[in-house]
């Protein structure tokens, strides 16, 4: 593993334990050249799952990025982030273990949708507005008025 400070490659694992996540390990390593201390992650790697986007666009399905989207729409609204990353870290599980190699942007779409109705309407509504792509405030009412 390459050290972060003198770029040395050579270390020696001090400690190793699951992360909080329990997806991934936590390894506290020590450089052989300078001393120092440092900490790797290890995950595994999925295989890649396609998003196939509403205009009929395929792109890499990127954890980082749904994970961003529902920062964003969570923003103010008090939902844990260890939740919100937990949520992502599933939902890559779920991936792997059914096969799913693709994925409509409209599934994903209502899956992160029903994370939102558990922890936060305010945040619901956000995601739904973009999500829809609502134009009016009756469109808002509507779904105000399901919810």
């Amino acid at each position: 593993m390459l050290c972060p400070f003198c770029k040395n490659l050579d270390s020696k694992v001090l400690e190793s334990r699951y992360a909080t996540d329990k997806a991934s390990i936590r390894r506290r390593r020590e450089c052989e050249s300078c001393k120092k201390r440092f900490t790797t992650y290890e995950k595994i790697e999925f295989f890649p799952v396609t998003v196939v986007k509403r205009s009929g666009i395929k792109e890499k399905f990127s954890g980082k990025k749904l994970l961003k989207s529902i920062k964003s729409a969570g923003k103010k609204c008090n939902i844990n982030i260890k939740a919100q990353e937990e949520f992502v870290n599933n939902l890559e599980i779920s991936f792997f273990v059914n096969s799913q190699k693709e994925i409509t942007s409209q599934i994903l779409g209502y899956k992160v949708l029903e994370f939102f109705k558990i922890h936060s309407n305010i945040a619901y509504i956000r995601y739904y507005s973009i999500f829809q792509g609502l134009k009016s405030i009756s469109e808002l009412k509507d779904e105000l008025n399901k919810i």
